[in-house]
């Protein structure tokens, strides 16, 4: 008894689960029960938006070309904005030079202009002959008998005779500085077709006095006009002979 009831009520569980996952079988025809309603109707399915398409990839060359332009324009713009950033700071810095500073106490300004001193000499109101107490060198002379310094004592019997050359000069030292007056050359038989008269306030810068290239000898007086100078000569170009220049007197009033 025990087993066929173990039994029984195994059957009826199993039954049971099987009763409960079953899903009802449809009625068969003929069969009375509830009629069925219409089936439901299911919400029409909308439709997923369009995927807009992938336009094509250009060309690799084109890219190429729009990033270069794109780095141009980047460039023009960094170098236009340097550009007004540098002129916009240089307007607002002063100028060094609009306002200079003032000048110190007991110093002249650097921006003050001073006219040259003027040269000046001693005056000659008597007009004496200063060659007499010149020191007279020459570039040459013929003989011992004929120096310089017989050309400038005052005496029309004596003479200086250069070398034989073309060019060589005769230079009177005065010791200081003159305003002269004139001055005077004297020739023997040979003198210079063309010869300059200068002078000079150091010795080594000269300054044209007289000049001429027709020569005839006898005695020159040259005008100085209050010409300042500490040195006188006569420089030769062309002898009129063979021979040296021979001058009698360089007479500088």
């Amino acid at each position: 008894m025990t087993e066929f009831d173990n039994q029984r009520r195994g059957s009826s569980r199993a039954d049971n689960l099987r009763l409960t996952r079953m899903p009802p079988r449809p009625p068969r025809a003929g069969s009375i029960g509830p009629t069925p309603g219409p089936p439901p109707v299911s919400p029409p399915a909308v439709a997923p938006p369009p995927v807009p398409s992938t336009p094509p990839a250009p060309p690799r060359r084109r890219r190429g070309w729009l990033a270069g332009l794109v780095v141009l324009l980047l460039a023009a713009g960094g170098a236009v904005a340097y550009r007004w950033k540098t002129d916009a700071a240089a307007s607002l810095v002063p100028a060094a030079t609009a306002t200079p500073p003032p000048p110190s106490a007991g110093v002249p300004s650097a921006a003050v202009s001073r006219s040259p001193r003027p040269v000046t000499g001693k005056i000659n109101p008597d007009l004496d002959n200063l060659s007499l107490q010149a020191i007279c060198t020459a570039s040459g002379v013929e003989d011992d008998a004929w120096q310089p310094k017989f050309a400038c004592d005052g005496d029309q019997t004596s003479r200086w005779s250069s070398a034989f050359e073309d060019k060589q000069w005769l230079r009177a030292d005065l010791r200081r500085r003159w305003e002269l007056t004139t001055v005077t050359v004297t020739w023997e038989r040979s003198y210079a077709v063309s010869y300059r008269v200068e002078t000079s306030l150091d010795g080594k810068a000269w300054q044209k006095l007289y000049a001429t290239a027709k020569g005839k000898g006898g005695s020159v007086t040259i005008p100085a006009n209050g010409r300042v100078a500490r040195y006188v000569r006569m420089f030769g170009l062309k002898r009129v002979n063979q021979s040296g220049y021979s001058l009698r007197e360089l007479e500088i009033r």
